[in-house]
């Protein structure tokens, strides 16, 4: 594409007392386009300058759209996304990696696929498109689109830096309003009958160090007998177990947690600690039986033959045991928000839940358990009243 076929115009405008410069122009398929620049120039004693700076942006524009529209012209974004994919592989985890390769490849490349839109052609408007449309077509939570929209930009990012773009088009992108979630939780009463339910199950273990603690899943199947101090009643995370590698799924054990504020020890009382060096004795007699797999071992949550309790099969496993005692249905994961949300009902401080919870920063708890503490904080109110009449 030549600068004629390009067919920029510029024109200088006024905008709540400032200078813009208006531009548009022709894209490798005959699109005109349009965008706004301002020129950081008040209105008042600044029309020569800002002639001057619309030249000046005028031949930026001109420099940065020729050299976009050779290369970029020809690259559909679903091949770049594939692209980019590669580039990942190698620079972090491998399930990290996985969640990336599995919310691409199933939502993202198929609906810049079927749309052959190239990168030349990307804009905030096109990429805000693809929200609008994953909010109608699927149940999708507002945490999913933030990730979408870090794994578009980063790959726009990366064109950046290959040379094959000038700017980043997923800049400035929006993202549709929608609902935050608010995780479901039990009561205190009704923890205890599920607790009561699960009683002397395999899973027993493993859904207990959820309530109790309020372990992510990772950290209960990877919590080792060496994490476990029953004489001096502790229990350190020190470890995760994943349940995905870089190809799909593939268990295995990580000496390190999701951040540093992960790593961490807590109490545990008198009966906790007993319950624990029970378990220890009943794996301690079923590894004496012929044909136990001794391959986890150092493993609390394992099954009765000595395998390693799956992570997906514990996610799986805990709604339909909710369910089945007649309780409201709860993931896996609610049972660490349950945790937490009755520790800060009863007046445990914002503050000392994050470092509980092995949160990496205090704003995070704030955010997921605002409206648990607005609950706290009517019980002082009411508290106060009452002093105060």
């Amino acid at each position: 594409m030549t600068a004629i076929d390009l067919r920029l115009r510029s024109s200088l405008k006024q905008r709540n007392g400032y200078y813009i410069v208006r531009l548009s122009w022709y894209d490798a398929k005959g699109q005109r386009k349009q965008t706004n620049v301002t020129t950081g120039l008040q209105v008042v004693g600044n029309k020569y300058r800002a002639e001057a700076r619309e030249k000046e942006i005028y031949r930026q524009y001109e420099s940065v759209l020729l050299a976009e529209s050779q290369e970029a012209s020809k690259i559909f974004y679903h091949e770049w996304l594939t692209k980019w994919l590669k580039f990942q592989e190698n620079k972090i985890s491998p399930s990290t990696f996985y969640s990336y390769k599995i919310v691409v490849e199933k939502h993202i490349i198929p609906y810049f696929k079927d749309r052959d839109i190239t990168l030349a052609e990307l804009n905030c408007k096109r990429i805000e498109s693809y929200f609008d449309y994953r909010l109608k077509s699927s149940d999708v939570s507002v945490n999913s689109l933030k990730h979408e929209r870090c794994y578009i930009s980063s790959s726009l990012k990366y064109a950046v830096t290959e040379g094959v773009l000038k700017y980043n088009p997923a800049n400035g992108v929006r993202l549709p309003k929608i609902q935050k979630h608010i995780a479901n939780t039990y009561t205190n009463e009704q923890l205890k009958t599920f607790l009561s339910a699960i009683s002397g199950s395999e899973l027993e273990p493993a859904i207990l160090m959820a309530a109790w603690f309020g372990f992510r899943r990772g950290e209960v199947i990877g919590m080792r007998w060496d994490c476990i101090d029953i004489k001096n009643k502790t229990i350190a995370v020190r470890g995760t177990v994943k349940s995905q590698g870089k190809n799909g799924y593939s268990v295995y054990y990580v000496p390190s947690a999701k951040n540093n504020t992960s790593i961490r020890t807590l109490p545990m009382t008198e009966e906790q600690a007993e319950y624990f060096s029970k378990l220890k004795e009943q794996q301690k007699h079923r590894q004496a039986v012929k044909g136990y797999c001794h391959d986890f071992d150092a493993f609390i949550c394992t099954y009765k033959d000595g395998k390693l309790i799956s992570p997906n099969v514990l996610t799986r496993a805990v709604p339909k045991l909710t369910e089945a005692c007649g309780l409201p249905r709860l993931k896996l994961h609610e049972l660490r928000h349950t945790c937490l949300s009755l520790m800060i009902q009863n007046g445990i401080s914002v503050l000392d839940a994050a470092s509980w919870a092995g949160h990496s920063s205090p704003s995070t708890t704030q955010n997921i358990y605002a409206h648990v503490d607005a609950r706290s904080k009517e019980k002082i109110s009411a508290i106060l009243a009452e002093l105060l009449s």
